[in-house]
């Protein structure tokens, strides 16, 4: 049995329908709140435009922290060295790896940033400024 992937993004295919009903008739069965979130979450990326499940305290490169960012490998090296990121390193290793729980914290903070310039921006047209 191969290894699980340290973290899996579910792009949408032409099955996802056929296996978005299965996990439906799944999530009525399930008691635990955040399970049915979860789940729920996951069943709306595989309808729409995908989903990414990992273990929070899954450890990733810098590669795959990019992939999972959406951004270039060279930007993570810039928020790593800007300390925006916190990263350790492997033991023994001079690679360095990064929690999921981490990229996962950067990313809700970068869509609170954008939510609030788009809120401020907003007000000032509100308010009559001109561009």
């Amino acid at each position: 049995m191969t290894p699980a992937p340290r973290f899996l993004v579910v792009h949408p295919t032409n099955q996802s329908d056929h296996d978005s009903a299965l996990l439906n008739s799944v999530l009525v069965e399930l008691d635990n709140p955040a399970t049915k979130v979860a789940l729920q979450v996951l069943i709306a990326g595989m309808e729409s435009g995908g989903a990414v499940v990992s273990k929070l305290n899954a450890l990733v490169t810098p590669q795959e922290a990019a992939e999972f960012l959406g951004v270039s490998r060279q930007y993570v090296d810039k928020l790593l060295a800007e300390g925006r990121i916190k990263f350790e390193y492997k033991p023994a290793s001079k690679h360095r790896v990064i929690r999921v729980a981490d990229l996962v914290a950067l990313e809700q903070n970068r869509q609170e940033g954008t939510s609030r310039i788009g809120k401020a921006i907003n007000d000032l047209i509100d308010s009559g400024a001109e561009y």
